[in-house]
Order: C-alpha cells, then structure tokens, then sequence
C-alpha cells in the first residue's frame, strides 16, 4: 500500500467530515514525520513495536503534549485505514496515550491586566488596535484564530456581541461589554486601515493581521509592563477564570468558550476553588472570632 495515497485518501476524508484546514494541515505534518521514521516500511508492515518505537524517540525532542498529538493523530489515521478495510487490524490497538503532565494555565491577575493595557500606547494607530483586540480577548475569552477571523457582518457593537466561526467548525455567539465595544469602536471608525477585506482586525496596510505578529506585540508589550510568560492565549484563561471568580457558572462558560464538554472547563473551576479557599483562610469566623 502506497503511503502518498492512503494519505490523500486520509485528507479527503477529513475534509469531508468538515474539519479545519488547519487540523488537517496538523495530520499531514506529523503522519510526514512518522513516515519518514519508518522510512521504506509499507503501512501494513507498521507493528505496535513499530510505533512504541516513534513515539520512544520522540520523548526526548519534544513537549508531552506534542507526543500526545502524535499518539492522537496515528490513532486516528489507522483507525481510518481499518474503518476502510485496508488494514484488518490497527497496530495502536492497545497502546496507551503519552501521559500529559497537569499544568495550571497562564492567566493575568487584576494588577496584572492593569499594568499591561497600560503599556499600550493608544496614540497610534497600531497601539488603539492591539488595545481593542487584547481586550476584545480578554472580555470575549475567544481564541486568537477566531478573533483574526472575525469579519465585520460578525460583529454587533450595539447589542455587544459577535457571531464566532470556532474551532472544528462550531459556532457560536460571544459577548462585550461596554468598554470593548467603545474600544472596537475607536478603532473601526478613526483607525482601521482600508481595506479589501472584510476582517475587523487587519494590518497597517489593510491585510488581514499574521498570528505571529500578533505573538510578537503581546511579547513587546509584555516587556514594557514587566511581566512574562505573557501570550496572546493567556487572556482566553484569565476570561474563565474571572467569569467564574465574578458569579459566572460553568456550563454558560462551557458555551461562551465553544467546548463541546466540561472536561475542559473544570481545571477552571479548580483554579477559582483554590482562590475561594485563600479568601476563606483570610477571613474564617472560627479563626477570627474564637
């Protein structure tokens, strides 16, 4: 069996099951990746040695998370290939996933937040638009893909809502609050550049704004503020957190971030339940009165 054409038949799959171009891109690098570890083996010579293999030799080049996603992605191709018949059997049957270390998410506290809108110098036109989209972050909790997306017939600055195209092609709406909406509106109407497209969030010449350029002046304004580890995904995880540190509950924040469950939401809820125990530790009637 030809890999070039099993991975094209692979591809037409998932574009007809609608996923992402972006996901699908993912696929194609890292099944390139374990082809050219397995060099001249064909696919139904591919053993669970020969994937405990892979995966061992990847252990020490990269990140838990992104063994992970090649454990996920193998998973899927061979369960694909034994779905169409082309395998009997799938060589990850019985394999366990990689182990993903729990790690708290990054997210800025109030003072945090304060010091690094105030490092954005709103007197120029590149400033007023990075203040509008951080915040528009921070407010709406969407991914940095969906606010770069985001096209002009989206967005409803009177109501304070936008309409979200997110991630495995779910959609869903998204809300502002005041500030946000005066914020998108200073920038809309006096500083967005012209532009052919219909994208809110564009560049100095009117294209729509680069992912990378976006990291590279939230890292710069990190650095004025003083803070690190700041990064544009941050101000997703300090949206969860204050919601629900603020009264908000975690199904209707489940449905504002477009997870299709709670799993991921309720490493939230622990971060928000530690803080409720340290606002009780500093004020406990037991402690204080007796």
């Amino acid at each position: 069996m030809q890999k070039d054409s099993l991975l094209l038949e692979f591809r037409l799959s998932n574009l007809a099951r609608g996923l992402s171009p972006r996901t699908i891109k993912c696929y194609d690098a890292n099944l390139s990746i374990f082809f050219d570890h397995i060099n001249d083996l064909s696919i139904d010579q591919v053993t669970r040695t020969t994937i405990r293999s892979f995966l061992a030799s990847k252990r020490d080049s990269v990140s838990p998370s992104t063994l992970h996603i090649y454990y996920r992605v193998l998973k899927r191709f061979f369960n694909f290939l034994k779905e169409e018949e082309y395998l009997t059997d799938s060589p990850m049957d019985r394999i366990q996933a990689p182990k993903i270390p729990k790690l708290q998410p990054r997210f800025l506290s109030k003072e945090e937040a304060k010091r690094f809108f105030d490092a954005i110098n709103t007197k120029t036109t590149v400033g007023v638009r990075n203040y509008s989209l951080f915040l528009f972050f921070l407010d709406t909790g969407t991914r940095l893909s969906e606010a770069l997306s985001l096209e002009m017939s989206d967005l409803d600055l009177e109501h304070g809502r936008a309409f979200i195209k997110g991630k495995g092609a779910k959609e869903r709406y998204i809300f502002f609050g005041r500030k946000c909406a005066r914020a998108l509106a200073r920038y809309l109407f006096h500083h967005r550049s012209d532009s052919i497209t219909d994208l809110v969030f564009v560049s100095s010449t009117g294209r729509g704004l680069d992912a990378n350029n976006v990291y590279r002046s939230c890292k710069r304004v990190a650095k004025r503020a003083g803070l690190r580890n700041v990064y544009p995904h941050c101000f997703r995880h300090t949206f969860a957190t204050q919601f629900l540190e603020n009264g908000g509950n975690v199904l209707a924040l489940q449905r504002l971030l477009g997870h299709s469950s709670l799993h991921m939401v309720n490493v939230y809820a622990h971060i928000t339940l530690t803080s409720l125990q340290n606002q009780y530790k500093e004020a406990s009637p037991g402690d204080f009165l007796l």
